[in-house]
């Protein structure tokens, strides 16, 4: 916070003009009393404090019954014992290669990069048949056996599909030049979808999942299968729901289209604004002929308070998806992209001399 408070200093930045901080999920951040929140809270009164939707997504995605928790566990064990040695990874690209496979090495699975799962779980589905038969050759019953359960292979083929559902999901929270907006029409399409499949799958229908319909289309569909995967979809909903209460809220309602909200349903202070400006037929047809960010500022002098409360929302950041990309870059320098330390001097010592200084401290610390 001091760093903080030293920069905004230096740059002449006032705290009364902050109008949100996005934290992760770490207490140190988010905490009420003397967390990083509570402390730009007591420069800062008005802000408003959210934390990382894409770390959010991640943590809701987390939920998995115990049955399809046991084989993404297995499927972690097969490829640790695959990757852990030397040889044995020489010999399964070999054995790949021989079979005239898709892919030859197997992926590791990190539960630091959020997308490592999915990609983890598909490549050993994808090579399932490479991996049994090296299973075997190598004399690994335990581990081989898994294969040759129908059921097992079912859950593998369905944590395939959903794990792929969640990391387009994870995908769509990223980029740049989005808002609030877009990230709650992703997120509430996803929990209707989760509704949608789970209705499905209640009749007996896996065509959404596209690994799963292709390993029980000549098989009978058993009925453990289907009340695991279920199960997960009623967990993934509620789970989405408890972190991402933002969604159907009223302010949002309000900021999007305010000519279709209750007045019972604002703010008393805002209420009687609001029916003035939903009975102006000019400020309708400037909504209409606007975007949204458009909209709201040119309000500002005739509907200051609905205008204020409603441009408040979208400014916020709703993820540290440019603070994380930003530190992505800096290990991308320190990394063997370049060819060599002096290209990282050449490339540095062309920026600006303060930033040049800064990343010749990051780098030190970096090294230690």
């Amino acid at each position: 916070m001091e760093k903080v408070t030293e920069l905004f200093d230096h740059e002449e930045l006032n705290w009364h003009n902050l109008c949100g901080v996005c934290t992760d999920g770490t207490p140190a951040m988010p905490g009420a009393k003397s967390g990083s929140q509570a402390l730009v809270r007591s420069l800062s009164p008005g802000i408003i404090a959210v934390h990382c939707l894409i770390h959010r997504q991640a943590l809701a995605s987390k939920t998995l019954p115990s049955l399809l928790q046991e084989v993404l566990e297995q499927v972690i064990k097969i490829v640790n014992y695959v990757k852990s040695s030397a040889l044995n990874s020489r010999l399964f690209k070999q054995l790949c290669t021989e079979m005239d496979s898709e892919h030859k090495n197997l992926l590791y699975y990190t539960k630091v990069r959020w997308l490592s799962k999915g990609n983890v779980v598909a490549r050993v589905f994808e090579l399932r048949e490479e991996m049994q038969s090296f299973l075997q050759m190598q004399e690994k019953h335990k581990l081989e056996a898994s294969f040759h359960e129908k059921l097992w292979v079912f859950r593998l083929a369905y944590l395939v599909d959903i794990f792929d559902q969640l990391n387009r999901l994870n995908l769509k929270l990223q980029g740049k030049g989005t808002t609030i907006i877009q990230f709650i029409d992703t997120l509430s399409a996803f929990i209707q979808k989760l509704e949608n499949w789970k209705r499905k799958a209640e009749e007996g229908n896996f065509t959404m999942f596209k690994s799963l319909s292709e390993v029980t289309i000549n098989e009978p569909l058993d009925p453990g299968i289907a009340k695991d995967v279920v199960t997960h979809l009623s967990c993934l909903r509620e789970e989405f729901l408890q972190y991402f209460p933002e969604i159907g809220r009223e302010g949002l309602v309000l900021m999007r289209n305010p000519f279709l909200v209750k007045v019972s349903d604002v703010q008393d202070d805002l209420q009687d604004e609001l029916i003035e400006f939903q009975n102006d037929s000019g400020s309708r047809d400037v909504f209409e002929a606007s975007s949204i960010s458009e909209f709201w500022p040119k309000m500002m002098g005739t509907y200051p308070n609905i205008a204020k409360e409603c441009l408040r929302k979208p400014l916020p950041f709703a993820r540290t998806y440019l603070c994380e990309s930003g530190f992505s870059t800096l290990v991308q320098l320190k990394t063997k992209a370049l060819e060599c330390e002096a290209d990282l001097q050449l490339v540095l010592s062309t920026t600006e001399p303060r930033i040049w200084k800064l990343v010749q401290k990051i780098q030190e610390n970096i090294s230690h």
